[in-house]
This record gives C-alpha cells, structure tokens and sequence, in this order.
C-alpha cells in the first residue's frame, strides 16, 4: 500500500533491455562503434576500387593540408618575431649613432667657441674664426 511519502514506481516509456549474451555489459559507445565497423565491412564489399584510391587520397590530402597549414602558420609566427627582433634592433643601433654623433658635434662646438674665445682674449682672433664662430 503506498504511503504519501513513498515516490510512484519507476516507469519507463522505453523498456529495459537485457544485455545480450554474446556480449556482456557491452556499453552504449562500444555497441554504436561495433555497429559502425560492422555497417563499414558490410559497405566494404561494395566500393570499388576506384572509389577506394579517392579515399585513400582523400585522406593523404587532408594530412598533407593540415601540415603545409601548420608550417605556413609557424613561419608566419617565426617571421613576425624575427622581423620584431631584427626591427628593434635597428631602432636601438640608431639612437645609439644619433648620441654619438650629437655627442661628437657638441663637442667640435665647444672646442670651437673655446678657441675662438681663446683667440679673442690674445687678440689674434682672424675672420675665418669669428666666421666660423657665428655659424655654429
């Protein structure tokens, strides 16, 4: 006698099924690849051999694509950072030149206002001095 509290029996709209007796607590991924192999063997006997090289081809095609894929996708990736690499490099190399150069230019400055400041003081400060002086 059922109580108020008891929950109703279990009933299935599909009914359960024996586990076969070839095939013991087969689960429902092996049995669905069994059936597969089995329709695949079944369908084997029909394909000719014409349609056989297609497939293999097919197949020899599809891994020969995912690795020119593959290597274009990783030379890409190796080009982007050698130009990066190569690029920075550059860049550094000439802001390095460009201090040493206004480096070398502030110096032949200051070597030339000293000597025509020097040259000025002793009194023998020519035009071409003075010339230069102005120029710089």
């Amino acid at each position: 006698m059922p109580h108020a509290h008891s929950k109703p029996p279990y009933i299935s709209a599909f009914p359960r099924t024996t586990p076969s007796p070839g095939r013991p607590r087969e689960t429902p991924q092996e049995k669905v690849a069994r059936l597969k192999a089995a329709a695949r063997k079944a369908k084997a006997g029909n394909i000719s051999a014409f349609d056989r090289v297609l497939i293999r081809g097919r197949i020899w095609a599809d891994r020969a694509h995912r690795v020119v894929t593959l290597s274009l996708v990783g030379l890409t990736a190796i080009s982007a950072i050698y130009s990066t690499v190569a690029i920075t490099d550059m860049i550094l190399y000439n802001r390095r030149k460009t201090r040493e150069y206004l480096a070398q230019q502030s110096r032949l400055l200051s070597t030339v206002v000293t000597d025509t400041a020097a040259a000025g003081a002793l009194g023998t400060a020519t035009e071409e001095l003075s010339e230069s002086r102005g120029r710089n």
